[in-house]
């Protein structure tokens, strides 16, 4: 009887043995003649160490750069704090109904109509198609297609609504990649359509197997982002992955309503070890008044500062949905980015602000004053009595 192949290649190296190389003829061999075994070389190990010449190619590549920081979101608010970073991830948290995807929507459409950028979605919760182009075309419109309150809103302008959301915007179908497997791919494709961002939302509608990893969830976890973030460097997008908080909502004493974290994420804390940056969402008076819309921001994690911005101050920074217009309104501009005046202040400007002029300083309005008898004629004012 030939005795069967030991797979370990260890069992190769040293005496003659009979047991034959898995490239023998077994025509030839016969069980009871000693065979000489075949040296098995260790492979040779992975060029691993970098060659300073490579070190300074980059270095040199990064100086000549014409810009490293981040591109605006055109929220003044928000830029201070967190920019588009092609090759960074950014995962999102926030409650149900606090408006994370809705929020990230309006930024990616602002995004369109400033600087031309077209994004890839991957949207799961807002589908059907035409429902998710709809909260696009909102938000492009300031109005709403709702046959109940559209008003005025003509086929015409809905139609070049719906054309220029089909230019900017790609959508994956989710029935068809449900997981990394075949979605990064179909990412990649959209970059023939010159994507420079995509929206995973919800990361945690994507399907995997945990056998796969052993059955450890945090292992899972750690590849899957991996995938992700080395997809994205690859590919230099803007990636934005919404997640689910997870554990207690509220306050076990107060029964206030919690403020999400990057420790409070679904899938634990892997997700602030691998992300660049974490950014929160979260409606502070929604308890109280589920009306109103003031909206606070915060950046807990940002890894490059400044060029992608800096974590905002513990209370966050706030702008606020406007339901009449479907838009958010920042502070500091006073009415949405959106606004047409506002997107052509920008242009007028040859794109370097959207923001209003400044007030005139007091020493340039004391300028502006009408000029006194002294400016007219000195010698007209009469002189002190002492």
């Amino acid at each position: 009887m030939q005795p069967k192949y030991n797979p370990n290649p260890m069992a190769l190296v040293g005496a003659p043995t009979t047991v034959p190389h898995p490239t023998a003829n077994p025509a030839r061999f016969h069980g009871s003649e000693p065979r000489p075994a075949k040296v098995v070389a260790q492979p040779e190990p992975v060029e691993a160490l970098i060659n300073p010449e490579a070190l300074l190619a980059a270095m040199a590549k990064s100086w000549n750069k014409t810009d490293t920081n981040g591109s605006p979101t055109h929220y003044p608010t928000l830029d201070k704090h967190w920019l588009w970073q092609p090759g960074e991830v950014t995962a999102v948290t926030g409650w149900p109904g606090h408006g994370k995807s809705l929020a990230e929507l309006n930024k990616m459409v602002t995004k369109a109509v400033y600087d031309e950028w077209k994004f890839g979605l991957f949207v799961p919760e807002n589908m059907p198609l035409d429902k998710a182009g709809n909260i696009l075309a909102q938000a492009y419109l300031g109005r709403t297609v709702n046959p109940k309150y559209r008003g005025s809103l003509k086929w015409a302008e809905y139609k070049a609504a719906s054309e220029w959301v089909a230019a900017h915007f790609h959508f994956i179908d989710p029935r068809a990649a449900h997981s990394l497997k075949t979605l990064l791919p179909a990412v990649k494709k959209a970059k023939q359509f010159g994507i420079k961002g995509w929206l995973l939302d919800p990361w945690n509608d994507l399907e995997s197997k945990l056998g796969d990893f052993s059955g450890m969830m945090s292992e899972q976890l750690r590849a899957q982002l991996g995938l992700v973030l080395d997809f994205t460097k690859d590919e230099q997008l803007c990636t934005i992955v919404c997640v689910h908080p997870s554990g207690d909502a509220r306050n076990a004493k107060t029964l206030e309503l919690k403020i999400p974290d990057q420790y409070s994420m679904e899938g634990g804390r892997m997700w602030p070890n691998r992300m660049d940056s974490i950014c929160v969402w979260h409606r502070p008076m929604a308890d109280d008044d589920p009306t109103d819309t003031n909206v606070d921001f915060y950046v807990k994690k940002m890894r490059n500062e400044p060029e992608s911005g800096f974590k905002t101050p513990k209370e966050g920074v706030r702008i606020t949905y406007e339901r009449a217009i479907l838009r958010y309104i920042d502070p500091i501009l006073g009415m949405s980015p959106l606004d047409p005046k506002v997107v052509q202040r920008y242009r007028d400007s040859g794109g370097k602000t959207n923001m209003p002029p400044p007030e005139p300083s007091q020493a340039n309005a004391f300028r502006a004053l009408p000029k006194s008898d002294f400016d007219n004629d000195p010698a007209s004012i009469r002189k002190p009595a002492f």
